[in-house]
């Protein structure tokens, strides 16, 4: 997925270079697409019938239920609907218990050891397993104003720029627990934006990050009752329920059982405390709707975002920050996409769908070390 456009269109194009041994030669030819899904199913099958009596006794452990899982995510891409639909429905009925709005605003960093009945699959870093300030949790810019707003400030740190853009926020209506917002624009407090999942960093010097809207779904606060660079680590979840329960929606939608779709999507909606629940019962309508709940429940879990917009073979769009939306994106970056410019009165720019632009070039050291393969066979850097 990272390297190769998506199945559908390519499934008979160069994918990677299958190597399943450590005695395959260091000179081999890329396989095609086909192949590295062929072996990805065969491995996933056996893995479920091996792992079919084990019973785990930490979270982070795979048994069958998580190969179930990857299978209906490899399903998915596949577009083998039925598949998806029996791995991913097997896997639901047995964390089927949604998490509810305290578990979903609690920061996501403790669900593990909370005993989030939703999770599937999740790993807890240590001290010899943590990647650094390498986690979701570093990443985004989610710190409480009283942390301060400096790099080395509170218990994590990172880029401390990851922030949502207008349109992501007005996906949600005014009761979804997900989308609970502070309005505020000057003198947000603590207690103003613990309770809800975004908020205006005012305290900021940055006039331009006071104006964007952070995001609480990744909070970590460290130990010590939350003293400042803390040596805990965050708890993340891989696979929950929920995105089992969308796959059930989408696949059903696609076999065109579309009553059986919606309810559903309706469920999940239900449980996060939609008002505007999906009504469309048309098949491409209420595909779309599943589309964007992917984004609103499953964002920077690893499985939406840039996969979905290539496995479903969509563009990518983004809005520069203007006076009238100044929680739009940041100008560096856009100007790397198509028809930016930024005098335009709403600067846009986008990549159209299937862009090289999404995907991985093959690493130089494949090139160097491999004799069966040269640099024509790199990935293009742009274009479809």
């Amino acid at each position: 997925m990272n390297y190769q456009q998506t199945y559908a269109i390519a499934k008979d194009k160069r994918g990677v270079i299958l190597r399943t041994s450590s005695k395959d030669p260091d000179s081999k030819e890329f396989s095609t697409v086909q192949a590295c899904y062929d072996q990805i199913l065969g491995d996933l099958k056996e893995a479920k019938s091996l792992l079919s009596s084990y019973n785990r006794q930490d979270i982070w452990r795979v048994n069958g239920d998580v190969t179930s899982g990857y299978l209906a995510r490899v399903y998915q891409v596949m577009g083998d609907w039925q598949n998806a639909l029996s791995e991913a429905s097997a896997v639901y009925q047995k964390y089927n218990t949604l998490m509810t709005k305290t578990e979903w605003c609690s920061g996501f960093d403790n669900l593990l050891t909370d005993g989030c009945k939703e999770v599937i699959w999740g790993v807890k870093y240590t001290n010899p397993s943590n990647i650094a300030t390498n986690t979701v949790f570093n990443y985004w810019y989610n710190q409480d104003p009283s942390y301060g707003e400096g790099m080395t400030d509170g218990p994590t740190y990172g880029f401390i720029n990851l922030l949502v853009d207008q349109k992501f926020v007005d996906l949600f209506d005014e009761t979804d627990f997900r989308g609970s917002k502070c309005e505020k624009t000057e003198g947000v407090t603590d207690a103003d934006e613990k309770p809800v999942m975004f908020w205006h960093r005012t305290g900021n010097g940055d006039k331009e990050i006071q104006k964007k809207w952070a995001y609480n779904k990744f909070k970590y606060y460290g130990d010590a009752n939350g003293a400042p660079q803390g040596h805990t680590y965050p708890e993340q979840s891989l696979m929950r329920g929920a995105e089992m329960l969308l796959i059930m929606a989408e696949a059903e939608a696609n076999l065109g059982n579309a009553g059986t779709a919606l309810s559903h999507l309706n469920t999940l909606q239900n449980a996060r405390e939609v008002t505007k629940v999906t009504t469309a019962t048309g098949k491409d309508e209420l595909l779309e709707s599943i589309y964007v709940e992917r984004r609103k429940e499953l964002l920077c879990e690893g499985v939406t975002g840039m996969y979905d917009l290539l496995r479903l073979q969509k563009p990518l769009d983004r809005y520069g920050a203007t006076a009238a939306n100044p929680a739009g994106h940041y100008p560096w970056g856009m100007q790397f996409l198509d028809g930016y410019n930024g005098s335009d009165a709403q600067p846009k720019g986008h990549l159209d769908s299937n862009d090289y632009r999404f995907l991985c070039q093959i690493p130089q050291l494949e090139f160097a070390n491999n004799e069966a393969i040269d640099l024509s066979d790199q990935n293009p850097f742009s274009g479809q």
